[in-house]
């Protein structure tokens, strides 16, 4: 989300929003497995709670002549619980002509998802204060998922084997164990 230089991006109320401006979703699936290491065998995959999301939503505005819309933390939305974030508010800089001044904010907000999201799901993105979406338009698709992806190129599965294990016993305690 690092975005650089100054950059006009767009007007509202006669103020300049200028680049660095910025506002990115992050979605993170918490699907409630853990994988348990076993001795001498592959480990073990065990689900221990129910799965859930997370939405992390940071952003980064600026805007010449007056603060810059920020998203406000608790969201409208009810599928949404406010988790917790932070944000920061730099001082206000006093521009060439001596009156106005440049404003800039930036946080970051973490919200618990209501309704587990599948992986591939559509995912909303929101909007930066200048644009004009209608509700709906800032969703990345399920169809751009595309699992060829990640497939293995070239020959063979892209599977790698766990190593075996050899146990070597000195006396009642001391034991090396070599992988091979």
């Amino acid at each position: 989300m690092a975005l650089t230089g100054d950059t006009k991006l767009g007007h509202q109320g006669g103020n300049v929003y200028t680049n660095p401006t910025a506002i990115g979703t992050e979605y993170t699936w918490h699907t409630g497995q853990l994988v348990i290491p076993v001795a001498g065998g592959p480990p073990q995959v065990v689900q221990v709670h129910t799965p859930f999301s997370t939405k992390d939503v940071g952003f980064q505005l600026m805007r010449h002549g007056a603060p810059p819309d920020a998203p406000h933390p608790l969201s409208a939305d009810p599928s949404l619980t406010f988790l917790g974030g932070e944000v920061s508010v730099p001082v206000p800089v006093l521009m060439g002509d001596l009156e106005n001044r440049t404003w800039s904010i930036s946080g970051r907000y973490v919200y618990l998802v209501n309704a587990y999201i599948e992986p591939g799901s559509d995912l909303p993105t929101g909007h930066l204060p200048v644009d004009t979406f209608s509700a709906g338009e800032g969703t990345f698709p399920a169809s751009s998922f595309v699992q060829t992806l990640l497939a293995e190129t070239g020959s063979g599965s892209g599977v790698v084997p766990m190593p075996t294990q050899t146990r070597v016993q000195f006396g009642t305690g001391f034991q090396i164990i070599v992988d091979s």
